[in-house]
């Protein structure tokens, strides 16, 4: 480790971040010292802000610890280091559900999920995950949204009915508009016409 320091300090550039990442690694997994490691990882994105390896490595740490301000700001860099929309979705969903379940901020939450919508509409995690905000929140018109979205991004019949369904009662009973609970309704018997 000593070594490893020394190298460090007379490095420069890219050398000196992969040296740091390294140590960090070696305070983490070898010996156990997560406040050294999170030092080294915070140290290599000093020089490079926008090393992935370093910003992997302070997500571990973060999570490990609950230090979850930090690991937002953490998930969203990774985000606009992202190569594929794959790889943001996952990283919104991670930053979605740690704002929905450790901060209890239900607004954040469902901004967040409707970023993945705006990439995927037809996801199926974050339009379940915003048809639940939404219903905490009372956006009841938000939530006849989603329903109608996520029936339309479903394969399954049954599910689609459900679904519908769901969005015919919203429509009904919390937003007060049966003109477009019918038309939800035609679209339930256009799928099964025995359903009634």
């Amino acid at each position: 480790v000593l070594l490893l320091e020394t190298k460090a300090k007379n490095q420069r550039g890219e050398a000196k971040v992969e040296t740091l990442c390294h140590l960090a690694e070696l305070h983490e997994d070898r010996l156990a010292d997560a406040s050294k490691a999170q030092l080294r990882f915070e140290e290599a994105l000093a020089v490079e802000p926008r090393h992935l390896g370093a910003l992997k490595g302070l997500e571990r740490l973060y999570a490990r610890v609950g230090k979850y301000q930090e690991l937002l700001l953490n998930l969203r860099t990774q985000i606009e280091l992202s190569a594929t929309p794959r790889q943001r979705i996952a990283l919104l969903e991670r930053i979605g559900g740690i704002q929905e379940e450790e901060f209890v901020d239900h607004e954040k939450a469902a901004a967040t999920f409707e970023e993945v919508i705006a990439i995927d509409p037809g996801h199926d995690a974050s339009n379940a995950a915003l048809a639940r905000l939404y219903r905490q929140l009372h956006r009841f018109d938000d939530l006849a949204l989603t329903l109608d979205r996520h029936a339309k991004g479903s394969d399954d019949d049954k599910r689609k009915l459900e679904l519908l369904s769901q969005a015919v009662k919203v429509l009904m009973v919390d937003v007060g508009a049966p003109d477009r609970a019918l038309v939800m309704c035609e679209r339930i018997l256009a799928l099964d016409p025995a359903h009634g």
